[in-house]
């Protein structure tokens, strides 16, 4: 199996903006839109934000 990490280059200019930039708020700013047990599991909303 192979991962989206293996193949962005370890110098990629993604991989440095990721190591600056915290979203942890982002979680902050939807937590009133999830629902933890009602329907499928949900798409990180960080992950969503890094798309």
């Amino acid at each position: 199996m192979i991962s989206i990490s293996e193949l962005v280059p370890n110098n990629h200019l993604l991989r440095k903006v990721d190591t600056i930039l915290d979203l942890n708020f982002v979680y902050e700013l939807v937590e009133d839109k999830y629902c933890l047990d009602n329907g499928r599991p949900s798409i990180d909303p960080v992950i969503l934000v890094k798309i």
